[in-house]
């Protein structure tokens, strides 16, 4: 029997107040440290199980962009996703997002723009790239295909 992989981590990471997380979400985390990561295959199971306005920052950075038209209702964010977004982060709460795909990030911006309790941290059309991001592998492929990458940060209202 082949050797079991480790997860594959995405960029998405949660920044939360110092509670307990369930046992199989918490996935990645360092001794007192209050970040938490999800990897892909928990993710979805524990994106609404956070604690109501426990968590300080969301950091969604390059998302799949489900580039074919079909397929662009599986995109992760959606009205859904702000809502469980704006339960999740507490007042005054940080959303970041990053795509190198135009059309996902335009998508995002008229997505976080209509969602209730979420306002703009930025002015003009896009955010300056967060100095807390680090350069995935993701955004490396963007820019060696000449793709700009497109920050946005929403405040929690």
């Amino acid at each position: 029997m082949p050797p079991r992989r480790a997860p594959r981590w995405t960029s998405s990471r949660w920044r939360c107040s110092p509670r307990a997380w369930p046992a199989p979400c918490a996935t990645r985390t360092s001794p007192g440290s209050t970040t938490c990561a999800w990897s892909r295959r928990t993710r979805p199971k524990c994106c609404g199980i956070s604690p109501p306005a426990s968590v300080d920052e969301l950091w969604i950075f390059f998302p799949d962009p489900w580039h074919k038209k079909r397929h662009t209702k599986r995109r992760l964010v959606t009205a859904e996703f702000a809502g469980i977004a704006a339960v999740s982060l507490r007042v005054g709460g940080t959303l970041r997002l990053a795509t190198d795909w135009e059309d996902y990030a335009r998508q995002m911006v008229v997505v976080m723009d209509a969602a209730p309790g979420f306002r703009r941290a930025f002015e003009g059309d896009w955010a300056a790239r967060f100095d807390g991001r680090v350069m995935t592998a993701f955004e490396r492929k963007g820019l060696a295909r000449g793709r700009d990458i497109r920050d946005l940060a929403y405040l929690r209202a």
